[in-house]
């Protein structure tokens, strides 16, 4: 189908963002005449009142379809339809709720670098283009815990993390994976529950992979919705294809995080994989 909205979009990618950042402020004024919405601070973020709201994911996801109009005002429907409750959500920890009532609703999330500057987020570093953060995960809302955070509730980053570790293991027990062992060893995890990538964050997971394709094991996490792990015996064609895919995954899908190879080693460690030089790995996480 030829997009009938292609008429809004101009020659640029600046001008393209420009033009669909206007279009979702107009959409979004009409269902919810109660807020003001203005311009972020670049072409991929809106905001009302003091929330930023992001759009990237939310054009991916455009570019996935017909991209009509009726396509965009399905998909900000979707994406925005708790808004109030984000609200209210946020309401509460203006009044600095305590770190016992939310600590079993925090979560472990891998997020692209520039979150952290962006929000502030509480993170640890993994790879050149994602870091470990934590989110507030509640039927009502999700958001990045940031350092004021740690602030109001008197607890380290560590105390946090480990917090989020142990939900995530409880979330995790009993999820549905694809598991084929070596010789051809491969993991695929795509629960779609926002915490398929952050998976990898898990020791006990890990071991579990590396029982069954081998250690060290190759892994990527394209977007938030996806986690590949494949045996380092496979054969160099077929880790070439996976990688192609990941990159490609990278480029298409939305919740993007990272286009790169990363590897477990034997101490059960992540560390991201250097292809083009080949005797190169850095060991950027520490979190067993």
């Amino acid at each position: 189908m030829i997009s009938k909205f292609k008429n809004l979009f101009k020659k640029t990618d600046l001008d393209e963002k420009n033009a669909f950042r206007s279009k979702v402020i107009e959409v979004l004024e009409k269902k919810f005449p109660e807020y003001t919405f203005t311009e972020g601070e670049d072409l991929d973020q809106i905001k009302v009142a003091e929330i930023t709201l992001g759009l990237t994911n939310l054009r991916a996801k455009f570019l996935l379809t017909s991209q009509t109009s009726n396509d965009l005002e399905g998909l900000i429907e979707e994406q925005f339809s708790t808004l109030p409750k984000t609200f209210e959500f946020a309401a509460k920890f203006e009044e600095k709720e305590s770190w016992e009532k939310v600590k079993s609703l925090v979560m472990p999330q891998i997020m692209p670098v520039e979150y952290a500057s962006q929000f502030n987020s509480m993170s640890f570093p993994l790879g050149d283009e994602v870091l470990i953060g934590c989110v507030i995960d509640d039927e009502k809302a999700y958001r990045y815990i940031i350092k004021s955070d740690l602030e109001n509730w008197q607890v380290s980053a560590e105390e946090v993390y480990q917090e989020a570790i142990k939900n995530l293991e409880e979330k995790s027990v009993g999820i549905e994976m694809t598991v084929v062992p070596l010789p051809t060893g491969l993991v695929v995890v795509n629960t779609m529950d926002s915490f398929d990538a952050a998976r990898i964050l898990l020791p006990n997971l890990r071991k579990f992979f590396a029982e069954n394709i081998g250690t060290p094991f190759y892994f990527g996490i394209p977007n938030r919705d996806f986690l590949i792990c494949f045996s380092a015996e496979m054969d160099d064609e077929t880790q070439n294809n996976i990688r192609r895919q990941i990159a490609d995954d990278f480029e298409e899908r939305p919740y993007s995080l990272s286009k790169s190879t990363f590897i477990v080693d034997g101490k059960n460690e992540i560390k991201q994989l250097y292809l083009t030089e080949s005797n190169k790995i850095n060991n950027f996480s520490n979190l067993n």
